[in-house]
């Protein structure tokens, strides 16, 4: 979760080579930027709809190549061929088993839309400028360490950093933070903080560092993350004092 882009044409060509089918999840890149399946050798793609593609929670996609098949994990209720005993095995009905989330499907099928009209490389270049801007900001706060950002194939929106949390202080530092977010709402600025990860019980048993995300998209404004690393930086000199 760094927001670097791998080398998948190698990681598919090693699949292959294998013998093995490559899967590739394109959670936070479809949207973003440019995708092409063939081009990457990718035998099926998941995606989710919430994050770059602008659809609601709850919606995503699977695209299997042509020709590939897959067995489903559910089946019946597929509202066609209503008089069969086993689900269709045309796609992609062949993986739709019950009623469809209509209006999930109508919300996503929006953001697919707007990210058409404004082209995804477009959009990857957009992000990349808010990017370079906001690592920018943050090479000003003191004792912050950025991860990745050094992949010779791009990078995506995500850019994750550590301000010196690591496991033994993840759990008074969320609450640190988010009084920080505190004081901050109350002069004016509009702040969320999100404690996280998800999956700290694993990192705990890994000793591993915690690291904060934000997420740039086409909608981020260059002032609000010259404003977040300000906010950044503040956060960083209050931990200090309050450590001190």
């Amino acid at each position: 979760m760094t927001g670097d882009v791998y080398d998948v044409v190698r990681m598919a060509s090693m699949a292959h080579d294998a013998g093995a089918l490559f899967v590739l999840d394109a959670a936070q890149t479809a949207g973003a930027m440019p995708v092409d399946m063939a081009a990457l050798g990718v035998d099926v793609l998941c995606f989710t709809g919430h994050k770059s593609l602008y659809g609601p929670q709850g919606t995503g996609g699977l695209i299997v190549r042509e020709g590939l098949e897959v067995v489903p994990l559910l089946e019946g209720g597929s509202g066609v061929h209503s008089f069969d005993e086993r689900q269709p095995s045309f796609m992609p009905e062949a993986l739709e088993a019950g009623t469809e989330n209509a209006h999930g499907l109508a919300g996503l099928a929006a953001g697919v839309e707007y990210v058409a009209q404004k082209a995804p490389a477009a959009i990857a270049a957009q992000v990349a400028g808010l990017v370079e801007r906001f690592e920018h900001g943050l090479a000003s706060v003191p004792g912050i360490v950025v991860y990745g950002g050094h992949a010779s194939f791009g990078r995506s929106g995500i850019v994750a950093f550590n301000i010196g949390a690591s496991w033994q202080t993840k759990r008074w530092l969320d609450s640190y933070f988010a009084a920080c977010a505190d004081r901050f709402i109350r002069e004016g600025y509009d702040v969320a903080f999100m404690g996280g990860p998800t999956d700290v019980p694993l990192v705990e048993k890994c000793r591993a560092q915690m690291e904060e995300q934000e997420h740039v998209h086409v909608f981020t404004g260059k002032v609000s993350l010259t404003v977040l690393a300000g906010l950044l930086r503040r956060c960083s000199l209050f931990l200090t004092t309050d450590s001190g």
